[in-house]
């Protein structure tokens, strides 16, 4: 079947997951905020009990599973490639971490070790202050991470694509779409009870990797489904025999009624157990609805071409770098703030991205050839 759903629809999602995640760090940790800065102000203080902006920061979270359900759906595609190894990919994601890694954890060591307690979550204030070598190669590739603790995601990341592949190849020969879904779902439901289950039984450790395995087995499930996806093209289906047949106003309307719903279903009963129904609903409804506003659709791809780099820096400035964190949470009004943290951590991944283009290896080597010479 012809690919509708592009690598461009992708970077769009990207982006509106990235954005969302910035929300969600800015609007929903209120203990993160920085003493003396003004009263936060919500646009609709009565708003399903606490506020707008606070439900949006609450909502925010399913960024995560997003990513995980990009990340299966790429790996997939990917694995249909000619020469793919599931090596060069772990690399690739390590490459970008480090990137961020060797520039911003360096910056809080010379500039920001001695804080003072800023804020009322005063564990963000000294991650700085002196630590062992152990600590700092362990969270160079992210086993634990002391210096920013929203880099979690990263070792879950890792592993859920190692656990991806391993369900991939299992999978090679199955060609049966409801089957597969029927298997991914029955993970997403009852993978985490099944791991609990092993684990007060005594088959698997308390104490080891299979603990993380079952709180966030949910996320995994949403990896395994956008495998599926991929391999039966789903969202090219559903956009060729629904979405591209429809007036823009029947699709304006559609991608309303999904973005909107989901948003009250996720935030009432319906928790983040039921992600594997909804993201990929609200994937589709986001890039319906952006496809009707192609200026937006541009800003989002743009900003989602960031999103790995992004995702690292943001909290930087949000929560760890206490001058940054103030500006950060300069004004009363959110939507103030959110333009600020957006635009330092947009402006920070473009220039790093420049930085490291110039101190690519090729160029180093002609710098060293050229002293060398000298």
């Amino acid at each position: 079947m012809e690919t509708t759903f592009t690598r461009t629809d992708t970077k769009v999602i990207k982006g509106v997951a990235v954005l969302l995640m910035l929300m969600h760090h800015l609007f929903y940790f209120p203990d993160n905020r920085p003493f003396t800065m003004p009263e936060v102000h919500q646009t609709l203080p009565g708003f399903m009990g606490q506020g707008l902006e606070t439900m949006l920061g609450i909502f925010g979270v399913i960024c995560v599973p997003i990513f995980f359900f990009l990340a299966g759906y790429g790996l997939y595609l990917q694995t249909r490639r000619d020469g793919f190894r599931l090596e060069k990919r772990i690399l690739a994601v390590y490459t970008q971490y480090w990137k961020v890694f060797f520039v911003f954890i360096p910056i809080g060591f010379v500039f920001f070790r001695h804080q003072s307690d800023y804020c009322n979550a005063t564990a963000y204030c000294h991650v700085f202050e002196q630590r062992g070598m152990q600590e700092l190669f362990s969270a160079l590739f992210c086993l634990k991470t002391p210096y920013n603790y929203e880099w979690w995601f990263l070792q879950g990341y890792v592993v859920f694509l190692v656990l991806g592949y391993i369900y991939l190849r299992l999978t090679e020969k199955m060609r049966n779409f409801w089957a597969e879904l029927a298997v991914v779902l029955a993970i997403n439901f009852y993978g985490g009870t099944a791991l609990q289950w092993l684990i007060n039984a005594g088959v698997l450790p308390l104490d080891g990797p299979f603990l993380g395995l079952m709180r966030s087995h949910w996320n995994g499930a949403l990896m395994l489904v956008g495998i599926v996806f991929a391999k039966y093209g789903v969202l090219d289906r559903w956009k060729a025999r629904s979405v591209e047949k429809y007036t823009p106003l029947t699709n304006l309307l559609f991608s309303l009624t999904l973005i909107v719903g989901g948003f009250f279903l996720r935030l009432g009963d319906m928790s983040m157990k039921y992600d594997a129904i909804l993201v990929p609903l609200f994937i589709l409804a986001v890039v319906t609805l952006l496809r009707l506003a192609a200026p937006l659709y541009k800003a989002a791809a743009f900003v989602g071409r960031y999103s790995t780099s992004l995702w690292l820096i943001h909290t930087f400035y949000l929560y760890y770098y206490e001058p940054a964190a103030r500006l950060t949470h300069i004004s009363g009004n959110l939507w103030v703030d959110y333009a600020i943290l957006t635009a330092m951590t947009l402006a920070s991944a473009i220039a790093l991205e420049k930085l490291w283009r110039c101190l690519s290896a090729p160029q180093l080597h002609g710098l060293l050839v050229k002293g060398t010479a000298a």
